[in-house]
């Protein structure tokens, strides 16, 4: 029997944003919906790359969350301003 099922790929990081697999090509972060037999159903349910109807939502803002922090990591925020000895630089108030 074949049922229609709404499916997400969570790409380990490093790995290719794209993949195919069931027959269908997967986009990270994406929701698809497929349909596919019952056998096949099971094993995208228990695959730890691939995230199911109930999921899907919690999924996707962890994805967000971690291109957040992604691009967070290649810009960093402004230097702290200290002297070689450690000091706060003159004009810097770490109380405002």
């Amino acid at each position: 029997m074949t049922q229609k099922i709404t499916v997400m790929y969570k790409a380990p990081p490093g790995d290719s944003k794209v993949t195919e697999a069931f027959g269908h090509t997967f986009y990270d972060g994406k929701p698809e919906e497929i349909e596919v037999d019952d056998e096949t159903a099971s094993r995208i349910e228990t695959n730890p790359c691939f995230v199911t109807k109930g999921g899907i939502k919690a999924a996707q803002e962890e994805h967000k969350a971690q291109e957040d922090h992604k691009a967070h990591e290649d810009h960093p925020g402004p230097k702290d301003h200290r002297d070689p000895e450690g000091k706060p630089a003159s004009g810097h108030n770490p109380k405002r």
